[in-house]
């Protein structure tokens, strides 16, 4: 094997005791970050894919799953003021509903 565990990797075969340069393969090859994944927690494309939320499966899926929740929906997005917005008014949704329980 050849190369940096954060741009590209080869390898190579070995061929009557020494490498074969004709049978060098590349086996992983960075690839570039998506557009703002600055504002996506900094998240490679298949960390954001592991929550990927496709129309077909959102009625499926339980109301509590997670990628339901707006403010998640807006985080990847990248719309960091809509989600501030979004969770705040969850959050003051959860107090009334707190105090009102006590």
């Amino acid at each position: 094997m050849d190369g940096n565990w954060n741009s590209k990797v080869f390898v190579t075969q070995y061929k009557g005791g020494s490498l074969d340069e004709s049978t060098k393969e590349l086996v992983f090859n960075k690839t570039p970050p998506p557009d703002k994944w600055e504002y996506m927690y900094y998240e490679s494309k298949f960390a954001i894919n592991l929550n990927y939320f496709p129309k077909r499966i959102q009625k499926i899926v339980p109301p509590t799953d997670s990628r339901h929740r707006p403010d998640q929906r807006h985080l990847e997005e990248g719309n960091i003021t809509m989600a501030a917005k979004e969770k705040d008014r969850l959050e003051v949704k959860q107090r009334k509903v707190r105090k009102y329980r006590e």
